[in-house]
């Protein structure tokens, strides 16, 4: 599938371009209906770009040649509220900038957010992950080092208030990766979303998580939980019930089994009670997984879940502890598991799932659930449906690496 754009003397002739506030310098033709935004990394420039896609089919071409590109390490997110926005975080300057995606595929600067002076995580620290819009006058983003929320508006792009922890509330350490989980919930006048910190720079893992609930009416947080029954929580559900499933995510499962304990995990979902807070955890390590180590429980439902599961026969050696952290998440060694029912733990290997490495970022799409799993030496990723029936459906692969997919829709 042809790619263009890949080079770093290409990345530089965009900042001319797609990056501008008016048109592209490559004209379009009217792509009004149902599109998708996909946000790139490029590792040699450490700048993003978000090219528009048509659709998500396997032999679709991402044409950077009129994408918007994001210096630095930049990232870029959506808004459930406004269909034909981005907002995009440029890597160079804490700055938030608001683009309002055209038919003809430009992307028109409506503002920028300064948080100069107000977070004290580090510009480049930031994923698309920590900015959670919750109305269309309304958003938050995490500030990983002192653990506060700053309230803005995503309509003005102007900061609100600053919401910060109970004294009481220890924050074990910086925070690496995505301070956020993968996913976060929004229902009437509640914010909740999982996020973890880490006290150990030499593990490279988060060791605690915290459940938060915000009260977003009031600029308040409600509840702060700190269970301990699972390692770094990354994935979550919220349940017709009312309630919220979180599950460990899978590197947490890798640093574990390779240094037999010592840092990571456990890996297990948790269920917690929307109206009580009271925790519970469904099963032990390996119990969903017929003893197999897994973990990055994804829910497609309430009671079904994919999980990355370690092939322990694909491991050289077959022992697993004798391979470092690094090797083992970052190896080829992991299959796709489809949990049916997390009740009665009935679990099978999805057909025909191929090894890849132990990450696996999930994004919903309208609604589907697709994953995007980078190939082994960073040069690639593929982009899949996850669907409730247990199957995996091949989309797009591209040598790009994928970071984020925004669904848009333009009048």
């Amino acid at each position: 599938m042809p790619v263009r754009c890949l080079t770093l003397t290409c990345l530089v002739s965009l900042m001319g371009c797609g990056a501008s506030d008016s048109a592209p310098s490559e004209p379009m033709q009217s792509r009004s209906g149902p599109l998708f935004a996909v946000v790139v990394q490029f590792a040699e420039s450490s700048g993003a770009a978000v090219a528009l896609l048509d659709d998500l089919d396997a032999d679709q071409e991402i044409d950077l040649g009129s994408a918007l590109l994001i210096p630095g390490n930049g990232d870029a997110f959506g808004s459930p509220f406004e269909s034909d926005v981005i907002f995009a975080w440029s890597g160079d300057a804490p700055r938030l900038t608001r683009y309002r995606v055209g038919a003809d595929g430009s992307f028109t600067s409506e503002g920028t957010l300064a948080l100069d002076g107000m977070v004290l995580g580090a510009p480049n620290g930031f994923w698309h992950r920590d900015f959670m819009v919750v109305s269309r006058e309304k958003a938050y983003v995490l500030d990983g080092v002192s653990g506060s929320l700053i309230s803005w508006n995503p309509s003005t792009m102007r900061p609100g208030e600053r919401l910060t922890l109970p004294p009481d509330t220890e924050i074990p350490g910086p925070r690496l990766g995505p301070v956020v989980g993968a996913d976060r919930f929004v229902t009437d006048d509640r914010l909740v979303f999982t996020a973890g910190f880490t006290n150990s720079l030499a593990d490279d893992i988060s060791s605690t998580s915290f459940i938060v609930f915000a009260n977003t009416a009031d600029d308040e947080l409600e509840r702060l939980l700190a269970p301990d029954q699972c390692g770094y929580l990354q994935h979550g559900r919220m349940t017709a019930a009312g309630d919220f499933l979180f599950s460990s995510g899978v590197r947490t499962t890798g640093y574990e089994v390779a240094s037999e304990g010592r840092v990571g995990g456990p890996s297990c979902v948790l269920r917690v009670d929307g109206e009580d807070f009271s925790v519970e955890r469904i099963a032990p390590p390996g119990a969903l997984t017929d003893g197999r180590n897994a973990g990055g429980f994804i829910f497609v439902s309430d009671t079904s879940a994919f999980v990355r599961v370690l092939d322990d026969s694909a491991v050289p050696g077959g022992d697993p502890s004798r391979l470092t952290r690094v090797e083992l998440t970052a190896g080829e060694f992991w299959r796709w598991g489809f949990i049916r029912d997390l009740d009665t733990r009935d679990f099978e290997f999805v057909a025909d799932s191929e090894l890849g490495l132990a990450a696996a970022q999930t994004a919903q799409v309208g609604d589907r659930m697709v994953s995007i799993v980078y190939s082994a030496d960073l040069q690639g990723s593929q982009v899949s449906e996850l669907r409730p029936d247990g199957t995996i459906v091949p989309g797009v692969f591209t040598t790009l690496n994928i970071r984020n997919i925004i669904p848009l829709d333009i009048p």
